[in-house]
């Protein structure tokens, strides 16, 4: 801390864990009827070198602030699944991956006026992760580059009512062997949130997803609302919403990390009933 303004921050770690919970066996062990797994030992434990610098500028006479981060990740030592079938027996084996890294970037800024009573927030990142893919016997390198443009406001019209608004852009691009393929994405929140007393709180919500922009994708549009009811004395909080889901279809959804990539398929179904309840001890 230089002074009540800026702010530095300069961290470092290592760390080796396992990824499954059969890595540190060494000898084959049936793990269900007809898969045979084979672990680690703890020479090949996942080893990750991170460091990062961020640094901060906030004035609060003025209300408004800024910072900068910037982050480095490397993994020297992936873990991959080998799936081999011999006659009734799938055995499944985890043998050495390879290095990957990551390298992040970003830039933020927040500014509140006070006339509007409206704050906003703005925040630009930019990721480029390396790592391989492996196609049978034969490893890819892929490269990953992903920027992202993210704003954020809230308005507060009064101690009951308030509302905040979120856009997210998102641009991936992927390089796999010398071919390129890009993606644009966008995803727009809206929330009312209205306060008649201290323990109730009602929320509206509104969820724009463009999945794939410049491609004539259909988009994607969600709406929900929210009753939660608190009782103080017993800390206890009830909720009741619905979500009206105005599409029906199938989504998928794709996710990146620094060695991995995850894949997921649902549908939608419009018109759920949910309930929740939480119980502070």
């Amino acid at each position: 801390d230089f002074n009540r303004r800026n702010n530095l921050r300069f961290w470092a770690k290592s760390t080796r864990k396992n990824q499954r919970a059969d890595q540190l066996v060494a000898v084959p062990f049936l793990a269900s009827g007809s898969t045979l797994s084979t672990g680690l030992d703890t020479t090949y434990l996942v080893q990750t070198h991170a460091t990062g610098l961020r640094y901060a500028y906030s004035n609060t006479f003025s209300q408004y602030g800024y910072g900068l981060d910037l982050t480095y990740q490397h993994t020297p030592n992936g873990i991959r699944s080998s799936v081999v079938t011999e006659n009734f027996v799938v055995l499944d084996q985890l043998v050495p991956g390879f290095a990957s890294g990551m390298a992040s970037a970003s830039v933020r800024g927040d500014k509140y006026f006070s006339g509007l009573k409206t704050n906003v927030k703005i925040n630009l990142r930019y990721d480029y992760l390396t790592d391989q893919l492996s196609f049978g016997s034969e490893l890819f390198p892929t490269v990953t580059e992903i920027q992202t443009l993210a704003l954020r406001t809230s308005t507060k019209f009064s101690p009951k009512l308030s509302y905040g608004l979120r856009a997210d852009y998102s641009a991936f691009t992927n390089q796999i062997a010398g071919n390129r393929s890009s993606q644009k994405q966008l995803l727009g929140r809206q929330q009312v949130v209205y306060r008649p007393g201290k323990q109730t709180k009602v929320n509206l919500n509104h969820h724009l997803y463009l999945p794939r922009l410049g491609t004539g994708a259909q988009a994607i549009n969600l709406i929900g609302t929210e009753i939660n009811q608190e009782w103080a004395q017993r800390q206890l909080v009830v909720g009741l919403g619905i979500r009206n889901l105005l599409n029906t279809r199938t989504i998928g959804e794709r996710s990146i990390s620094v060695f991995q990539r995850h894949s997921r398929t649902y549908r939608l179904r419009p018109r759920t009933f949910y309930c929740t309840l939480i119980k502070t001890f």
